[in-house]
């Protein structure tokens, strides 16, 4: 029905709704981290990013925040293009109380960043160490990174923000020491053999999914060609199977859970 004087229940007047303020978009293309693994020192992190639908008036604070266990290098910030000039005010700040183990980039512009503009940047950043479990630490700490322009160098302020909706980088860990050992005479052309490969991973990885699975995948190089069944020696303590196809062979792992620490397994091959 036709809404009318006589029919009006109720009436709000001069409600003053919530403030919005401009988003930063980051370009997944051109955000970048050179080596994304875990224990990388100093590796080069590139932002590309655009802001509207207003711009990012002279005078402001960008404030890059990294996932938990990230640390910036000071003095290591580095402006691309379109970035606009910048201030004295550039420095690293270790966050404390509820982010503590964050880290955050602060710099000042001295110019306006302009709507739908792209501005990029650098940085070199530590990456986590490698934690003891993987699955557990990515299930406990996000791995997206959040951009800020604030009217202050502590974010309190902030005038338009990326929303933390950039998702980050999946970081790998290390299989330690890594060696592969074929046997006597295992080199002949043709030749169906076994070789045993020897791994230390530095971290547990686990299947947080009921009924999930783990899978160490092992790639040989061109020419070789692993049996179907490719588990040459059972019962193997850490491997239940191995189905290889080519040069590819994919070991499931037991329980589930890919404990650290040294492992061994030999498998059946042909050159």
């Amino acid at each position: 029905p036709e809404l009318n004087a006589s029919r009006q229940l109720d009436r709000s007047d001069g409600f003053v709704g919530p403030e919005t303020i401009n988003r930063i978009s980051l370009d997944p293309a051109l955000t970048t981290l050179a080596s994304p693994h875990y224990d990388a020192n100093a590796t080069e992190f590139q932002c590309a990013f655009h802001v509207g639908p207003g711009e990012v008036s002279a005078g402001q604070y960008l404030l890059l925040f990294a996932p938990f266990g990230y640390t910036f290098v000071d003095r290591t910030f580095r402006p691309g293009e379109g970035f606009p000039l910048v201030a004295g005010v550039v420095f690293v700040r270790q966050l404390t109380g509820a982010n503590r183990g964050q880290s955050a980039y602060v710099v000042q512009v001295l110019t306006k960043i302009r709507a739908s503009q792209l501005v990029q940047f650098g940085a070199r950043v530590n990456t986590p160490a490698t934690p003891e479990d993987i699955a557990l630490f990515e299930s406990e700490h996000p791995k997206s990174w959040l951009l800020l322009a604030a009217t202050d160098e502590e974010g309190a302020e902030p005038t338009a923000s990326s929303d933390s909706l950039f998702p980050g980088f999946d970081l790998l860990a290390s299989f330690g020491e890594v060696a592969v050992v074929a046997e006597a005479n295992g080199v002949t052309p043709g030749k169906r053999v076994t070789v045993s490969v020897r791994m230390a991973p530095r971290t547990a990885m686990q299947s947080l999914i009921e009924g999930g699975s783990v899978y160490v995948r092992v790639t040989a190089p061109l020419g070789f060609q692993f049996d179907l069944g490719c588990l040459a020696v059972t019962p193997n303590p850490t491997f239940m199977g191995c189905t290889g196809s080519g040069r590819l062979a994919v070991l499931g792992v037991r329980g589930a859970m890919f404990q650290a620490g040294e492992a061994s397994v030999v498998l059946w091959v042909t050159n």
